[in-house]
């Protein structure tokens, strides 16, 4: 309902903003092939959903450009968010000047449980929700009620993320509340 992916992963949510631009771009290329009526609706269903995940992409990457490391993921396991929040500005000609990420001032993501704090460089981000979604608990990480945190433009508590898939201590740590 607030736009988060329903995971409640930053980097799975970029991930999945940036297929939805692909599948947009797609439409205009085949749109003369199929039905323009069910074109159109289609890309404004597509666009309403960029509109509120482009909100969340803004709340959830810190001043270093890299997405906040709750749920599954890491620093470099999606296109840099400032990247794709700027397609899909570009895109569906969102007003609002990624210049101002630093004025969000306290917000909060409600449905998912993401709640924060930014002032110029610096982030406060809580993940106070659900482990993850209710359908696949498997990719709850162990992180709620946890936080990260940037000042002055660096991180200086991180939420560990994910290490690996594989099984053994990393994976067991990395999954856990101590991580």
């Amino acid at each position: 309902d607030d736009g988060m992916h329903y995971e409640l992963s930053p980097s799975y949510h970029n991930s999945v903003a940036e297929d939805l631009l692909c599948i947009r771009r797609s439409f205009n290329c085949f749109c003369i092939d199929v039905n323009p009526k069910i074109t159109k609706e289609i890309k404004n269903k597509i666009d309403f959903v960029l509109r509120k995940m482009y909100s969340v992409i803004l709340r959830l990457t810190h001043p270093d450009g890299y997405p906040s490391l709750f749920s599954d993921g890491g620093l470099n396991s999606c296109t840099k968010p400032l990247i794709i929040a700027k397609k899909i500005k570009d895109v569906l000609d969102i007003s609002d000047d990624l210049a101002n990420l630093n004025n969000l001032n306290v917000w909060k993501l409600e449905a998912s449980g993401f709640y924060g704090l930014r002032f110029k460089e610096n982030c406060f981000i809580t993940k106070c929700g659900n482990l993850g979604a209710d359908s696949l608990p498997a990719h709850g990480q162990a992180d709620s009620l946890s936080f990260e945190w940037s000042v002055e433009g660096s991180r200086i508590i991180v939420d560990q993320g994910v290490l690996t898939y594989h099984p053994g201590k990393d994976r067991d740590f990395s999954r856990s509340t101590n991580s």
